[in-house]
C-alpha cells in the first residue's frame, strides 16, 4: 500500500509532462477514501498549501513519487478538487509504473565515527591492543564506507563495528567485500556489508538515511 512514510517528495505532471507543482511528505496525505457511487476503496493524494496552481476538475495528471529507497515510480491519476489551498487527486495505484530500477539501498553521505571492537580473518581472531577507530564517509541501510581506519583491513574480513548513531553507540557486525586502493596500492577505504540485522535495527538504519536525505532536499529547495 502507498503510504506518505515512504514518499520523500512527489511531483505532479500535465499529461506532456508539465510539472504542475512539487511536495515534499510534509505537506501531503495519502488516505484511503470510498468512491461513494462504486462503494469501492480507491487512494487519494491531498496535497495543501498556500498558492497551489488551480488544475481544472476531472484533469488527467501524472504523480511521480521518489521513494526513499532510491526508485521514481509513476502513478496516473485525475483531480478531484483543486483551489489555491488544497489539491486533491485519485490515484489509479494499479498503473503504476517503476521509472527506475529498484535500488533497495539508496546511500548518503555521512560523517561517522566507528569502533571495530573485534575482526575475525579465514576463521582466526586478530589479537588488538585496542579497539580500532575508523570513519565512515557514506552509509546505507545494507552497509557503511570507511574512508579511515588505523588498522589495515582485508576484504573478507568479518567485524563487529559500533557506530555513533542518533547521539548513541550502535553495535553491528559486518564484512569488508570491497578494500580500494590508490595508485601506490596503498589502501584508502573500505566497503562493508552489514550481517544479521534485526528489523529494529535496519529501521534505526533507516530512518537516519532518510533524515539525511530530507536535510538534503531542504537544502536543495532553499537554494531553489
Amino acid at each position: 500500500m502507498l503510504s506518505r512514510e515512504r514518499i520523500l517528495k512527489l511531483d505532479i505532471l500535465t499529461p506532456d509532462n508539465t510539472k504542475i507543482l512539487s511536495a515534499n511528505n510534509r505537506q501531503f496525505s495519502i488516505p484511503i477514501v470510498t468512491n461513494h457511487v462504486t462503494g469501492q476503496s480507491e487512494t487519494m493524494l491531498i496535497i495543501k498549501g498556500r498558492d497551489i496552481p488551480e488544475v481544472e476538475h476531472n484533469t488527467e495528471i501524472s504523480v511521480i513519487t521518489y521513494m526513499r529507497s532510491g526508485e521514481r515510480v509513476k502513478y496516473p491519476g485525475f483531480v478531484s478538487l483543486s483551489t489555491e489551498y488544497q489539491l486533491n487527486v485519485l490515484l489509479r495505484t494499479a498503473r503504476a509504473q517503476v521509472m527506475e530500477e529498484r535500488r533497495r539501498y539508496y546511500k548518503v553521505e555521512a560523517d561517522i565515527r566507528c569502533v571495530i571492537n573485534t575482526i575475525e580473518r579465514d576463521g582466526k581472531h586478530i589479537a588488538l591492543d585496542r579497539p580500532a577507530t575508523a570513519k565512515i564517509s557514506d552509509m546505507n541501510i545494507g552497509g557503511v564506507f570507511l574512508c579511515f581506519c588505523d588498522e589495515q583491513l582485508l576484504q573478507g574480513d568479518l567485524l563487529q563495528m559500533s557506530l555513533a548513531l542518533e547521539d548513541k553507540l550502535v553495535d553491528v557486525p559486518a564484512e569488508i567485500i570491497r578494500v580500494q586502493f590508490n595508485a601506490a596500492g596503498d589502501p584508502t577505504g573500505y566497503g562493508c556489508r552489514f550481517l544479521k540485522v534485526p528489523p529494529s535495527l535496519e529501521e534505526t538504519f533507516a530512518r537516519f538515511v532518510f533524515n539525511v536525505q530530507l536535510d538534503n532536499l531542504k537544502r536543495e529547495e532553499e537554494k531553489d
